[in-house]
């Protein structure tokens, strides 16, 4: 499976890419010519964070980089979960944002991360 997204790539910029999964790597395509092919290890992955329904993204956090994406399409935000989910396996803390007044679809925390206090008590 190959999603169509938008790689934050500045203050107010936006890219288009292509997600794509490889053998042990989630791969982001650039779909501009002169644009960098980002290659992202599953094992330097350390969380995922899914934000919001509406904007049908997330970000994806290694130790020296966040990498924000939103789906080409924000009608199918359930594609973008089952992708990272199917790809990156249970090695990895997958978060749900909070969005306005409520959680966003998922309930939660999964991984590692559950159970936890977020505000430290």
């Amino acid at each position: 499976m190959i999603l169509e997204v938008r790689l934050r790539t500045g203050f107010y910029e936006t890219k288009p890419y292509r997600l794509s999964a490889g053998r042990g790597v989630l791969k982001l395509l650039p779909e501009e010519p002169g644009e960098e092919l980002l290659i992202l290890q599953k094992e330097k992955i350390l969380s995922v964070t899914f934000i919001g329904q509406r904007s049908a993204g997330a970000e994806i956090q290694t130790a020296d980089r966040i990498y924000h994406i939103t789906l080409c399409d924000p009608s199918r935000p359930e594609a973008l979960d089952r992708f990272l989910k199917e790809n990156l396996g249970n090695r990895t803390d997958f978060e749900f944002a909070y969005e306005g007044g409520r959680s966003s679809k998922g309930g939660g925390i999964s991984g590692p991360a559950a159970g936890k206090n977020p505000h430290g008590g």
